[in-house]
């Protein structure tokens, strides 16, 4: 019996702990909604912007309406004695007001513009719980009217706002919502500011969209756009320097070869000169200058051989070259620039290079001929 009576207390004290602590969580918070101050604002947009804000916060799950509102916060400060409405300010406010929070700020209206300031200040906290700076609607007295539940969302719930961006086409352009990146769309954006945002989409090209779109909590505004991938155009293929830069190559090769030749026709015309002198009047040399002989005969040799690579790779070169020369400058005349009116065009099958190498035994002469 004793056990029983033990367990049927704990499960008593349990159920009064969870009871309390459920109330604590679903307190509703009483909440004074101020006279705000307006400049060149319609009595009707006040009128609606104050019934909204109180039908919004008696739909509150955590706040409700409390009587109370008819004075302003310059009013309230006055007789507390402040001077801004700081926090240390407005906790002192809490014995001239029956509620828990309570809500103030301005409306000022500038051409088709008009721009909402509102804080929301709760004394047990002892600081502002909810706040909108300068919460601009654009249009005139109707699209305002319109407009305004928008305002009192942003007061009471913060930035609940959702976007969907679509795409049409094969891009994907990044998004900024307000001057802020968000990514690439398409996609779903959340936890953004209510009220009217800047959308802007831009290409990787540079190119860009903007769409202007009013965001209202539990709703998902949509907002599209249509972008395609840029394709980079394929490059000109230019066919004069499809052949210019080999012709240079082999150009190149073809004069080195005949540097070559014309070293060794050089170091082949002094070892036979030296050579003349070295058997001039002898009818044999004798054991000691076997060996110079020898060398001087290998000498002879190797330069007549670069003599002979050397002018033959340099013919072949010069030939090669001349003749990819003929064909870049006739592909860049009909290629790269339009004909002129008066122009003989010109037949590249036509084009005729001439080489005449002519190796002597102490000379060498070269010449190039071009006809079109």
């Amino acid at each position: 019996m004793r056990f029983r009576a033990v367990t049927l207390l704990l499960v008593v004290l349990s159920l009064l702990w969870s009871t309390q602590v459920f109330a604590q969580n679903t307190k509703s918070s009483s909440v004074v909604v101020l006279k705000f101050s307006a400049s060149g604002v319609a009595q009707e947009v006040m009128d609606l912007f104050y019934l909204e804000l109180h039908e919004h916060i008696r739909a509150h799950e955590r706040m409700h309406v409390a009587a109370g509102g008819e004075v302003t916060i310059n009013d309230l400060m006055l007789m507390a004695g402040c001077e801004s409405p700081s926090p240390e300010c407005l906790v002192g406010l809490s014995d001239f007001v029956e509620g828990d929070r309570i809500v103030f700020g301005s409306v000022q209206k500038q051409g088709d513009v008009h721009s909402f300031d509102a804080q929301m200040f709760d004394f047990a906290e002892g600081g502002f719980v909810r706040e909108i700076v300068d919460f601009k609607l654009r249009g005139d007295s109707r699209q305002i009217q319109y407009e305004i539940p928008a305002v009192v969302e942003a007061l009471l719930y913060g930035d609940a706002g959702k976007l969907r961006v679509n795409i049409t086409g094969s891009g994907t352009p990044r998004i900024f919502v307000n001057g802020m990146e968000k990514g690439r769309a398409p996609l779903v954006i959340e936890d953004l500011p209510l009220g009217e945002v800047v959308v802007v989409a831009r290409g990787d090209d540079g190119s860009e969209q903007t769409e202007t779109v009013a965001l209202r909590r539990i709703q998902t505004a949509e907002v599209g756009f249509a972008f395609e991938d840029a394709v980079a155009a394929p490059p000109a293929v230019n066919k004069a320097n499809a052949y210019l830069i080999p012709a240079v190559i082999v150009t190149g090769v073809g004069v080195a070869g005949m540097v070559v030749g014309v070293l060794g026709h050089t170091q082949l015309s002094s070892l036979e000169e030296e050579a003349s002198l070295f058997v001039n009047g002898r009818s044999a040399i004798d054991g000691t200058e076997v060996t110079r002989a020898d060398d001087l005969q290998s000498s002879m040799n190797s330069a007549h051989t670069m003599r002979i690579v050397g002018y033959s790779i340099g013919a072949a070169g010069l030939v090669a070259g001349g003749v990819l020369l003929v064909k870049a400058f006739s592909s860049g005349d009909s290629g790269d620039r339009a004909p002129q009116a008066n122009a003989t065009p010109v037949d590249a099958s036509k084009s005729r290079i001439s080489w005449q190498v002519l190796p002597g035994r102490d000379s060498f002469a070269l010449g190039m001929g071009l006809s079109f």
